[in-house]
């Protein structure tokens, strides 16, 4: 379940904020979510605490009402220019530490203008807010608590994807099992102009097993005495191919449009497999 801190001022929405937080613990569970009022030990250093608070949970809300921004201090000056202002700690902490910030618009209020923000608040104005009205309390915090949620996938989902993984195992492990002797090195396409077959290499024998990993088609090529292309195969995903040859024949295997995907030359191994893949 996630972790939500739950900010707000009390002069401008302690009401909706509690009744939000009450709801939320509801969902969540009474540890989940986070409001000063209930949370704050006697005696504790309130910034840092709220500092250590809110970059350990995972969604901050931020529940502005109609005098968020302007509710001022003793001395006549906004609460938000002062740089421990508790509300401007917990989001600017929460924008700093790159943790979701949600606004809560409460009735007859709006986001400010960037202009009027502190620095570290102005990229609260680009957020997009949830609306949180008296007439529609119930619907508008069901569709919070819906994006709140952790995302799960439905049975059926999981079931197919699980149902997926297995196949893919099993036809890779029929694969590997289909691999005989040693594993050719692949050669880069660039050599191609550089190699072919030699007529007087043909008393040692050999066998190339090809095993197609690809999810596309491939095209088995023998590069003969002149580095000619000579066609032989086409394998499918998943299809293995034996070609008999011999040492130091070079084969090219290209996709299905005879673009170069790599070339295989059998060496000392009587047996070797080419495991063609991406």
């Amino acid at each position: 379940m996630p972790k939500i801190f739950v900010s707000y001022r009390r002069d401008d929405s302690a009401a909706s904020a509690g009744r939000l937080c009450d709801r939320l613990k509801g969902e969540f569970g009474e540890d989940r979510v986070f409001i000063d009022v209930d949370n704050v030990p006697l005696g504790a250093d309130f910034v840092k605490l709220i500092r250590e608070r809110v970059k350990d949970c995972d969604t901050l809300l931020a529940v502005i009402g109609p005098q968020w921004l302007d509710i001022r201090d003793e001395h006549g000056s906004r609460r938000l220019e002062a740089p421990d202002d508790f509300v401007r700690v917990e989001i600017g902490t929460a924008l700093q530490s790159n943790i979701p910030v949600v606004p809560i618009l409460l009735e007859g209020a709006a986001i400010p203008r960037a202009s009027i923000l502190p620095d570290d608040l102005k990229p609260l104005t680009g957020l997009n807010a949830l609306k949180l009205r008296n007439e529609s309390f119930k619907q508008d915090v069901n569709k919070l608590i819906k994006q709140l949620r952790p995302r799960r996938f439905p049975l059926y989902i999981a079931l197919a994807i699980l149902l997926a993984a297995l196949v893919g195992a099993l036809v890779y492990y029929s694969l590997v099992r289909s691999y005989r002797g040693s594993i050719l090195q692949r050669i880069s396409c660039d050599r191609e102009t550089t190699l072919q077959s030699h007529p007087s290499a043909t008393n040692s024998p050999r066998t190339i097993v090809f095993v197609n990993t690809r999810s596309d088609p491939v095209r088995v090529n023998w590069l003969d005495g002149t580095g000619s292309r000579k066609f032989y195969a086409e394998l499918s995903s998943g299809q293995r191919y034996e070609q008999p040859t011999f040492e130091g024949h070079p084969w090219l295997v290209t996709d299905a449009q005879d673009r170069c995907i790599g070339i295989y030359v059998p060496g000392a191994s009587v047996v070797a497999s080419a495991v063609i893949s991406d």
